[in-house]
């Protein structure tokens, strides 16, 4: 034990020659063999490590003292500091909250630790690379989570194909665990082995590795989905109807979305989530106008014609949520187009809603995009946007308005016969709305 303690590896050697089992066995007070030993010091001694398990059988490896940790899972501190042996303890804990004795095997924990010698004399010594702790993660998943590349290599050489397919309690496997940290090489790595396996399997909420890295914005991982494998998931769906790139505007990864879109079609960039919305409606109402960007580089009239399930466009998604740089960027393209486009539920077009709802800046926008028609159209009610502003009540959206076409708007009546400043006066509005309008009347 005190040449294992000291790391004196050819004493260890001296030493098993010479009733190597009785020694093996033997604990101090403490319930420590020497093999824990070994495997517990900072200085971390893998050359004992080896030659102990090279005498030691399947019950001394798997022996545990006081602390239920056994000697292997203590080589995870081996060849560390003080920080990285407390994580790995931390860690150690972590998992045995579940359990009054951790399921965790040492190969997963030098593996999560990143020890390449330590990986390898555990596979030299048949330590079972498929082994799963009590949430379903095996030592492989642990490596690819981290970017440990020499470790994920050394235990894809073991062409074990469960390990590769295995996937954790949540359905995720080690590519997507590698792809969503964002560890490129090991993508790369991993997919040398079954890819077809790996990219098609999706996790409990349905999605699969393209989307999961789309969703954290891993440009570089998804280029080497695409290039390596993932061609064919690039239009697959989760269980809400979101594709990859859906998920990627959304979240306002725009490297990721150009990704994307160098492998999409048109009816590939137009596909709709289960509310109809496609993924021009989801970026401006998610506020992500470089998104919107990116997208209207790509089959623009086709995305900003496409409407919801209630005929609801990208434009007036983004006039909604009061996203005027997304109203600027989506007016660049097809203005006459979208200007004109209303609401089904109450025929309301993008200015109307826009003024109703005090978003001056988007009705400044939109009012820079053929004005007399705007102005001039009418709701169900036959109201039109300066009505519409004045029963809100919205003083700075009825000035806006007033520069444009104010005879045509005050003079304008809806389905009871009142005009703007009737509408004011009857709603008790502010003063100075109706003062406003007062002093924009025509001259009889």
């Amino acid at each position: 034990m005190w040449a294992t303690v000291k790391g004196h590896a050819q004493c260890v050697e001296t030493l098993l020659t010479h009733d190597a089992e009785a020694q093996v066995v033997a604990a101090d007070s403490g319930s420590f063999t020497a093999l824990m030993w070994a495997t517990l010091r900072l200085t971390g001694h893998v050359k004992c490590m080896t030659a102990l398990l090279a005498h030691a059988a399947a019950e001394e490896v798997r022996a545990v003292h006081d602390q239920g940790r056994t000697a292997l899972m203590k080589a995870t501190c081996a060849e560390s500091t003080t920080q990285h042996c407390w994580c790995t303890l931390r860690m150690c804990r972590w998992r045995s909250r579940c359990a009054p004795r951790t399921s965790t095997v040492a190969l997963m924990l030098v593996a999560r630790a990143g020890y390449i010698k330590c990986v390898e004399a555990l596979l030299a010594h048949h330590s079972k690379v498929c082994a799963v702790d009590n949430v379903n993660t095996n030592a492989l998943m642990f490596a690819a989570l981290i970017g440990h590349t020499q470790c994920v290599t050394a235990l894809l050489q073991q062409h074990h194909e469960t390990q590769v397919r295995a996937a954790d309690h949540h359905g995720v496997n080690a590519l997507t665990l590698a792809a969503h940290s964002g560890h490129v090489r090991c993508v790369v790595l991993l997919l040398q082995h079954y890819p077809e396996v790996q990219v098609c399997a999706v996790n409990k909420q349905g999605k699969n590795a393209l989307v999961l890295v789309a969703e954290a914005g891993r440009a570089e991982c998804a280029e080497a989905l695409l290039t390596l494998r993932a061609g064919e998931q690039v239009s697959v769906a989760d269980q809400g109807g979101h594709t990859a790139l859906m998920w990627a505007v959304i979240n306002g990864h725009a490297a990721c979305a150009v990704t994307l879109l160098q492998q999409l079609s048109e009816v590939q960039v137009c596909a709709v989530n289960r509310n109809r919305l496609n993924a021009l409606m989801l970026a401006p109402a998610a506020g992500q106008a470089s998104c919107v960007e990116v997208l209207l580089a790509h089959h623009a009239e086709a995305q900003v014609r496409a409407v919801d399930e209630v005929s609801t466009t990208a434009l007036i998604w983004a006039v909604k949520k009061g996203r005027a740089k997304c109203v600027q960027v989506l007016l660049q393209w097809h203005s006459d187009v979208q200007v004109c486009a209303v609401d089904h539920s109450s025929l309301k077009n993008a200015l109307m809603l826009a003024v109703e709802a005090g978003h001056v800046n988007c009705s400044t926008a939109l009012l820079m995009h053929d004005a007399a028609a705007q102005v001039r159209a009418v709701d169900r009610s036959g109201r039109n946007a300066l009505m519409l502003a004045a029963v809100s009540g919205q003083v700075q959206c009825v000035t806006t308005l007033l520069r444009q076409h104010a005879h045509v708007q005050l003079t304008a009546l809806d389905d009871m016969r009142m005009n703007a400043l009737t509408l004011a006066m009857t709603n008790n509005l502010d003063d100075q709305c109706i003062a406003m309008l007062l002093t924009s009347q025509p001259s009889p």
